[in-house]
C-alpha cells in the first residue's frame, strides 16, 4: 500500500478485535447489535458502526464492524473491551454455530487525507467504488481501509497487521485530535460516554437500526424513540473563556444547580452533555479552568434524530 502526497496525517487507533465465524454468524450478531447487519451482509464486504446494549439500553461497548460475508466477521471494540464484549455475547450464545475468537494480528490506524479515499493509492484494489472497503496488501497480509468520512471526506480507518511497519503520516497529537472530534460533535468511549450513558442521548441515530427485528436492549431504544424527547443530548459548547474539563454548566440566573457537564475540552472550546428542559430563554454559564466562570457565546445540540 502506497500513499500519494495528499495524505496529510493520522494516529493510532487502539482496538480488540473478535472473530466471528460460523453458519449462524449473521442471525447471531443481527440480534446482538444496533446497526442492520444483514445490509451489510447484502453488500460485503462492507462496515457499519454499531453499539452492543444491555438490557437497559445502556451500551456495554461500541465496535466497528467488518462483514466479509455472512459467516465471517471482524468485530473492533475499544482497546481493553475486546474480552467483555465477547463474554457478553457469549452469554447469549445457546445452540448456534458460531466461534467468537479475541485476534491479537491487528493494528488500526485513522488516517485522513486531502479530499477523498481515492488519494489513498492502495495496491490490490478489490472495490471499485470510493464509497466501499479496499482490501490492501500490506507487508504480505491482507489489510483492510474502512471509509469513515467522520473526521475529514478522506476519513479512514485502517487495520493492518500487528508487527508491520506503521503507514507513513504527520502523527497528530493529542491537542490535534481533541480538535478533529469537538468540530465534528464525535463523542469518545470512556470520556465522553460509557456503560453508564443512554444511547439515544447521543449523535448515533445513524449507528441504530430503527427497522430491523429485536436485538438486546431495543425496548429502551424504542420508547425513546416514540416518545421522540430525551431528557439530556450531547452538545458542542463554545465560551468566552478556557473551560474546565469536568466542569459544569449552569443557567445563569441560578449559578448553583448544574444543568449540564463539560467532557471534553480545547480552549474555550468543548464536548458535553445538558438537559434540554432547561434551555429556554436563558443564558449559560460553565466552569472555567481559572476557578470562575465563562459564559457560553454558543451551543450546538448534537443529538440523535430522535431526539428533534
Amino acid at each position: 500500500m502506497t500513499l500519494k502526497n495528499s495524505y496529510i496525517a493520522g494516529f493510532e487507533t487502539h482496538r480488540d478485535f473478535i472473530r466471528v465465524r460460523g453458519d449462524d454468524a449473521l442471525r447471531f450478531l443481527q440480534g446482538m447489535w444496533t446497526s442492520d447487519l444483514k445490509l451489510a451482509a447484502n453488500e460485503a464486504p462492507a462496515t457499519t458502526a454499531s453499539y452492543l446494549l444491555g438490557l437497559k439500553g445502556r451500551p456495554v461497548s461500541p465496535a466497528q464492524i467488518l462483514c466479509l460475508d455472512a459467516k465471517n466477521f471482524l468485530v473492533a471494540a475499544p482497546r481493553g473491551w475486546g474480552d467483555r464484549v465477547r463474554e457478553a455475547l457469549d452469554r447469549y450464545l445457546v445452540a448456534d454455530d458460531v466461534s467468537l475468537t479475541v485476534e491479537e494480528r491487528w493494528q488500526s490506524w485513522t488516517l485522513l487525507a486531502n479530499e477523498s479515499v481515492e488519494s489513498l493509492r492502495i495496491s490490490p484494489r478489490v472495490s471499485q467504488d470510493a464509497s466501499k472497503i479496499f482490501k490492501a496488501s500490506y507487508a504480505g497480509a491482507d489489510a483492510w481501509i474502512l471509509p469513515r468520512a467522520c473526521f475529514a471526506p478522506g476519513h479512514v480507518e485502517a487495520w493492518l497487521p500487528l508487527g508491520a511497519e506503521a503507514p507513513h503520516f504527520r502523527p497528530l497529537n493529542l491537542d490535534e485530535q481533541t480538535a478533529l472530534r469537538i468540530e465534528a460533535g464525535s463523542p469518545l468511549w470512556g470520556k465522553d460516554f460509557d456503560e453508564q450513558s443512554l444511547i439515544l442521548e447521543f449523535p448515533f441515530a445513524d449507528e441504530i437500526s430503527f427497522h430491523k427485528g429485536c436485538y438486546i436492549g431495543q425496548e429502551v431504544v424504542a420508547r425513546g424513540t416514540y416518545r421522540g424527547q430525551v431528557p439530556k443530548v450531547f452538545a458542542r459548547f463554545e465560551a468566552t473563556r478556557a473551560l474546565k474539563e469536568g466542569g459544569f454548566v449552569f443557567r445563569s440566573e441560578d449559578p448553583t444547580k448544574p444543568i449540564g457537564k463539560i467532557s471534553t475540552v480545547q480552549g474555550k472550546r468543548a464536548l458535553g452533555q445538558i438537559r434540554l428542559r432547561d434551555l429556554e430563554n436563558t443564558e449559560l454559564l460553565a466552569e472555567a479552568q481559572d476557578g470562575g466562570m465563562a459564559a457560553i457565546s454558543r451551543l450546538d445540540l448534537l443529538q440523535s434524530k430522535v431526539a428533534e
